[in-house]
């Protein structure tokens, strides 16, 4: 089995698009968001396999395939962690927005959980600050 990989002129395309959307709520560099959206397509293409990207679902106690659909520009800074999102479709098409939770490590963006279906958490996250 070989993961799927993405071509990389959608990856120049983000790059780009990255670069020219900025945030009112936190500094980040163009830079930083380059490299948090490249660690966000690198960790999804290195997690799908065959075009699923499986999860374990703990309330459901089986794993789960998803499938990508697109991802969202925006980032979401709390503190020193950045929340990615991206939609998915499960296998009945329907959409599921799954969150990545970053930060940075010696300069370099770095995905360290995965949240599937809980906007609820970073929602409460956001009214709290």
């Amino acid at each position: 089995m070989t993961a799927r990989r993405l071509p990389h002129a959608l990856l120049l395309v983000l790059a780009a698009f990255i670069s020219f959307w900025s945030s009112s709520a936190h500094a980040l560099t163009n830079d930083q968001r380059i490299g948090l959206q490249m660690e966000l397509v690198n960790y999804i293409d290195a997690r799908t396999i065959d075009g699923e990207f499986v999860f374990f679902d703990p309330k459901e106690a089986r794993s789960i395939a998803l499938y990508p659909a697109h991802l969202h520009p925006k980032i979401v800074p709390i503190g020193e962690i950045y929340f990615l999102c991206a939609s998915f479709r499960n296998t009945d098409g329907k959409d599921v927005e799954v969150d990545f939770v970053a930060r940075f490590v010696n300069g370099q963006a770095r995905i360290f959980q995965t949240l599937v279906d809980q906007r609820k958490v970073i929602r409460d996250l956001m009214k709290a600050q």
